[in-house]
């Protein structure tokens, strides 16, 4: 009885520590936090220049080299507008496209 008690523990400790491992981050650098600003920049930038489309609601966060790219547009060209211009900048590994469209936003 002892021995399998002593197994279980064992075995929930080791299933403990797994998933320990599996949660943990790696820090977040200034480097990486300087690169992730110059890349939202270089987004809103990219989005001031559109002509056509209206893009002042859509929301930029960039975390790791991943574009989050959230908020409302009125026209599904606009999110596509958005995302193509999220794309473009260098340095965005990934986008995460949580733009919803809203054709009663006004």
């Amino acid at each position: 009885m002892k021995t399998v008690n002593f197994f279980k523990r064992s075995l929930c400790l080791a299933l403990l520590a797994a998933l320990t491992a599996c949660a943990t981050q790696t820090p977040y650098t200034a480097e990486e936090e300087t690169a992730d600003q110059k890349i939202k920049d270089q987004i809103l930038e990219n989005y001031k220049h559109e002509k056509y489309t209206f893009l002042g609601h859509v929301d930029v966060t960039v975390y790791k080299g991943t574009a989050i790219l959230g908020g409302l547009v009125f026209e599904p060209a606009d999110k596509d507008v958005a995302l193509r211009d999220a794309r473009k900048v260098e340095g965005v590994k990934e986008i995460s496209d949580q733009i919803q469209i809203e054709s009663n936003a006004y």
